[in-house]
């Protein structure tokens, strides 16, 4: 079970990927090069989207607590950046 510990001490547990803390991150120039080639594709299969998704997108991870971020520093990566809001 992955997880990703927040600094301020939050534990963000990742058991389904349907928590309301995980996110995807793409591009819109990516997103629409992989649905315009899965519209002209009839054998561009979900799992070739999904695929073709996941190789574009950046996971991100909203803490919960104190709303900071941490995003992939490259798509399939486990090292990740960290923001802040500013206030």
């Amino acid at each position: 079970m992955p997880k990703v510990q927040c600094r301020c001490g939050f534990i963000m547990r990742i058991h389904t990927l349907e928590e309301d803390f995980v996110y995807d991150l793409i591009s819109d120039n990516d997103l629409w090069n992989i649905i315009d080639t899965w519209s002209k594709n009839e054998k561009f299969t979900s799992e070739d989207f999904l695929s073709a998704f996941n190789s574009k997108s950046f996971e991100v991870y909203k803490c919960p607590s104190c709303e900071r971020l941490y995003i992939e520093e490259s798509p399939g990566s486990c090292d990740l950046d960290r923001y802040i809001k500013e206030t």
